[in-house]
């Protein structure tokens, strides 16, 4: 769910399976304060365990999984710059990541080209996070010169091509996993792979729906990407599925 910054603020400190962990504001606040040298604006998504507690004031909150994205103000097109701060606490090894990506500040989905845009570590008991902001400020980006050639280039719509392509689509993502150095593995389901495909070619209230038009790329990768943006369960491997679209798509 989508949150204030005051709500996401006042997280209480939690143990899970015997490890205690700070409270949210020890986790967030440094990257906020890191941040707002650059940008007022953020897009926050956080999720509570299924059980709380309360007292007479009211529930005790806190949030295991959180997504903060600075949103910077240089535009490009719809999209802007952002730079994310991540973690979950209720994996099997607890993760922070700090990312770089562009933002569509229409659809809330995120592009991504570059690996190295991303940093991931174990989050270790008592410890807040250490974030990389300016070194992966200090990337160099072509994000201009590549929308503005897949807005031109395009992907046939002849229906031999279509199946052609859905059945690349489909076999890739059955072996295509994004795994961090600490045991986490991402993939795509089939499943929403053929959503993707269906919201291009098939479903006529999607907004990347092209009747008998070729899509362009990023007509197709917004398409795959919106799947990811609305998905509010996974909100803390929004970069590596972004990531394994450029696999599925054939995109360096």
């Amino acid at each position: 769910m989508e949150v204030t910054l005051d709500k996401l603020l006042s997280g209480k400190s939690t143990r899970i399976n015997s490890k205690d962990f700070l409270s949210t504001e020890d986790y967030v606040k440094p990257f906020i304060e890191e941040m707002s040298k650059f940008t007022s604006t953020y897009r926050i998504e956080a999720i509570p365990p299924s059980q709380v507690t309360t007292n007479k004031e009211g529930e005790d909150i806190t949030y295991n999984r959180v997504l903060v994205q600075a949103i910077m103000p240089t535009q490009i097109d719809e999209y802007n710059e952002i730079y994310t701060l991540a973690y979950s606490l209720d994996i099997r090894r607890p993760i922070y990541k700090v990312y770089k990506a562009m933002f569509n500040n229409t659809t809330n989905s995120i592009i991504a080209f570059d690996p190295n845009w991303l940093v991931v570590n174990e989050i270790k008991p008592a410890e807040t996070f250490t974030l990389p902001i300016q070194n992966l400020m200090s990337f160099t980006s072509d994000f201009e010169v590549k929308l503005k050639k897949y807005k031109n280039d395009t992907l046939s719509t002849k229906e031999n091509d279509r199946y052609v392509r859905l059945g690349s689509w489909i076999e890739k993502c059955q072996f295509a996993v994004w795994q961090n150095d600490f045991g986490g593995k991402v993939k795509w389901s089939p499943t929403n792979v053929v959503k993707a495909y269906n919201n291009i070619y098939i479903n006529t209230s999607s907004d990347y729906y092209v009747g008998d038009k070729d899509s362009s790329v990023i007509n197709t990768y917004n398409s795959f990407a919106q799947l990811i943006a609305d998905d509010k369960k996974d909100i803390c491997n929004k970069f590596e599925k972004t990531m394994l679209i450029n696999l599925l798509l054939g995109i360096k």
